[in-house]
C-alpha cells in the first residue's frame, strides 16, 4: 500500500503573493512540505487542534504590532506536491477540515508571514521550530496579613469601665502598643474679606421756612411759671420753726409710766 499523498491547489488571483514565495523558494515543492511537517511538530507539542494551531501561530508571529507589507500582486496560483511524510499524512487526517481547506489555510499562513517578515521560508520554519506552548504561571495571591491598616481614629474606652489611673494602689494600666493617629492636613479657615465701613449718607433738610413756619404755628406750647422765690421762703420757716418745737431743751426729765418697770 503506498503511503503518497498530494497537496495541491487551484487559487485565485487574491493569492498572487504566493507567486513571489514560489520564486524565492526553490525547489518549492520540498520547502512546502518541510513547512507542512513543521506545523504537524508544533501540534503535538501544544496540544492545540488545528484552528487553535493556526491562532497560535498568528498570535505569536503575526499579530505582534507590526504593520503588514501588503504587496497587491494579482496572479493565480496552481501546485501540486507529492509526499511520503508520515507527519503531513497525520497532520491533513487529524485536521477537522478538508484536505482543500486545510491546504487554502497553509497558504493564507505563507502570505502572512511573508507580509512581516520577508519570503523566505527557511526563515518561516525556523521561527515555527522555536514556539512552544505558554507555561501557565501560577496565580498569586496577596496575603492581607502583610498589610497594616492604620486606624483612622482612636478607640474610646467602653462606657461603664474604670479608666486604670497611674499611680493607684491595686491597679495597673493594661501594657498595650503605642497607637499612632494618623497626621491630617487642617486647612485654616480663610476669613471673609473686611470691607470698609459704610458711612451713612448724609440728609439734608429740603422743607421750605414757609412750611417750618405753618408747623409750628399749629403747636401750642404752654408757658412756664414763674417761680415765686417768697412763698417757698416762707415755706421754708415754717418748717425750720415746727422743727424746734419738737426738740426737748437740755436737763428736762421725762416721766414714763411706772408699770414699764417690770417690763424693763
Amino acid at each position: 500500500m503506498s503511503n503518497n499523498m498530494y497537496i495541491q491547489a487551484s487559487l485565485p488571483e487574491s493569492f498572487g503573493p504566493l507567486k513571489a514565495i514560489q520564486k524565492a523558494n526553490y525547489p518549492f515543492n520540498h520547502k512546502m512540505v518541510e513547512f507542512v511537517e513543521g506545523l504537524a511538530k508544533l501540534q503535538k507539542r501544544t496540544g492545540y487542534s488545528t484552528t487553535e494551531l493556526l491562532g497560535f501561530i498568528e498570535n505569536r508571529l503575526i499579530f505582534v504590532g507590526r504593520t503588514p507589507n501588503k504587496s497587491g500582486v494579482k496572479a493565480r496560483v496552481n501546485f501540486r506536491i507529492k509526499t511520503d511524510s508520515p507527519l503531513v499524512r497525520e497532520f491533513y487526517e487529524n485536521s477537522s477540515l478538508s484536505n482543500k481547506y486545510l491546504t487554502i489555510e497553509i497558504c493564507r499562513l505563507l502570505i502572512s508571514l511573508s507580509e512581516i517578515y520577508n519570503d523566505s521560508m527557511n526563515n518561516m520554519c525556523y521561527m515555527i521550530a522555536n514556539l512552544e506552548r505558554p507555561t501557565p504561571q501560577p496565580e498569586a495571591y496577596v496575603d492581607m496579613r502583610e498589610f497594616q491598616f492604620q486606624q483612622p481614629y482612636m478607640q474610646m474606652p467602653m462606657q461603664g469601665m474604670p479608666m486604670p489611673m497611674p499611680g493607684m494602689p491595686g491597679m495597673q494600666a493594661p501594657m498595650s502598643a503605642p497607637m499612632s493617629a494618623p497626621m491630617q492636613a487642617v486647612q485654616a479657615p480663610v476669613s471673609a474679606p473686611v470691607s470698609a465701613p459704610v458711612s451713612a449718607p448724609e440728609v439734608t433738610s429740603t422743607v421750605d421756612d414757609e412750611k417750618l413756619e405753618a408747623v409750628k404755628s399749629k403747636i401750642k406750647i404752654k408757658p412756664k411759671k414763674p417761680v415765686d422765690v417768697d412763698s417757698l421762703s416762707e415755706r421754708a420757716k415754717r418748717l425750720s420753726d415746727g422743727l424746734k418745737e419738737t426738740v426737748t431743751d437740755p436737763g428736762t426729765t421725762i416721766q414714763t409710766n411706772p408699770l414699764l418697770d417690770d417690763f424693763l
